[in-house]
C-alpha cells in the first residue's frame, strides 16, 4: 500500500469536517458560548457552502439542527432619559422599522407619543439603532 492510497479522499476530508463543524457548533450552543440565532446564521452558511459537496445524509442533521434554531427574530429594547421624559426604542433585527415611544413623568409615565421611523432598507434601520446613543447623547438625553 502506498502513501497516497492511504490519504483521505477531499469528499472524505469535507465530510469529516462539516461533521466536526456541526459537533462544534452544538457543544457551543449548549454551553452558551453562541445563541441561537448565531446558531441559525451558521447553520445557515454552512449548509450553503457544503451542500452537494458531501454526504446526503447531512442533510439530514441540517435539518435538524435548523429544528433547534429560534424562528422569531430578536427584538432590541433601549431608553433615553432627559428631564421628565423617557423615550423607548424598539428595533427587531432585520426589520425596516424602529418604533419610538415617549413617556412623560408629568403624564404618570403613560405613552403619550409613539411614532415609527421608516427605512428602505435594514442596514439602514441597523445603523440607526447602533448611532442612537450618540443621537441622544447630542439632545441632552442619557440612556436609562
Amino acid at each position: 500500500m502506498t502513501a497516497i492510497a492511504e490519504l483521505p479522499t477531499l469528499r472524505e476530508e469535507l465530510d469529516r469536517k462539516t461533521l466536526e463543524t456541526i459537533q462544534w457548533l452544538v457543544r457551543s450552543t449548549e454551553s452558551g458560548a453562541i445563541t441561537g440565532d448565531q446558531l441559525s446564521v451558521a447553520v445557515d452558511t454552512l449548509f450553503m457552502a457544503v451542500s452537494g459537496l458531501v454526504d446526503a445524509d447531512f442533510i439530514n442533521m441540517f435539518t435538524e439542527l435548523q429544528a433547534i434554531c429560534p424562528t422569531e427574530k430578536q427584538t432590541l429594547s433601549v431608553s433615553f432619559y432627559r428631564e421628565t421624559k423617557v423615550l423607548t426604542f424598539d428595533w427587531t433585527i432585520g426589520a425596516l422599522q424602529v418604533h419610538v415611544s415617549r413617556r412623560d413623568a408629568l403624564n404618570d409615565m403613560k405613552v403619550d407619543t409613539q411614532k415609527t421611523v421608516d427605512f428602505d432598507e435594514a442596514c439602514k434601520a441597523r445603523a440607526y439603532w447602533d448611532n442612537l446613543p450618540a443621537l441622544m447623547s447630542k439632545s441632552g438625553f442619557e440612556r436609562l
